[in-house]
């Protein structure tokens, strides 16, 4: 089974639309309209204004960035509980705030593998440097083994500096 959490509307109404044209998949794959953080509630959502690029919205504090609307966010944590499920593989790519996903996975068993693209770029580049380390330091502290993609291969990870402004890693830790 499959769980994709997506708060953007239009990407949930492209998402929706995809789905239906593939209907052996309608069964074993659900669509979640949620975006997921460490604490569930309501936030802000500023998607891009990027015509080009539409798939980079992301979580905003407050408004004031630009068009802005309320969604619902819950923790990784919280929906396996609701759902009575555990997460095998999971796949963040959150635009900035992949360490707010990491740590509301804590309090339950975490998946074996995770698929991680970091996005430092948001920040200012010595900030992106703090927010690398503390991602690797979260999955180190739970025992995954890193690697990170570069030119089409996984590499295993020395440290954080490996990492630029923007990342994939793969976490793998032992069932």
């Amino acid at each position: 089974t499959v769980f994709a959490f997506e708060p953007d509307r239009d990407i949930a109404e492209r998402f929706r639309a995809n789905l239906a044209r593939n209907v052996d998949l309608v069964p074993r794959v659900h669509l979640i309209e949620a975006a997921v953080s460490n604490a569930d509630g309501t936030t802000l959502f500023l998607p891009t204004s990027d015509p080009t690029n539409i798939e980079v919205g992301r979580l905003v504090a407050v408004a004031g960035e630009g068009p802005s609307y309320a969604v619902h966010v819950l923790t990784l944590q919280s929906f396996r509980m609701q759902h009575a499920t555990d997460l095998d593989v999971v796949k963040i790519d959150v635009e900035g705030a992949e360490l707010n996903v990491l740590q509301g996975m804590c309090g339950g068993p975490l998946p074996c593998t995770l698929l991680v693209e970091t996005h430092g770029f948001y920040l200012a580049p010595d900030d992106a440097e703090v927010f690398n380390r503390e991602v690797v330091a979260f999955l180190e502290a739970e025992r995954f083994s890193l690697f990170r993609l570069e030119e089409n291969e996984w590499k295993t990870l020395r440290d954080a500096t490996d990492l630029g402004a923007r990342s994939h890693l793969l976490a793998v830790r032992p069932a």
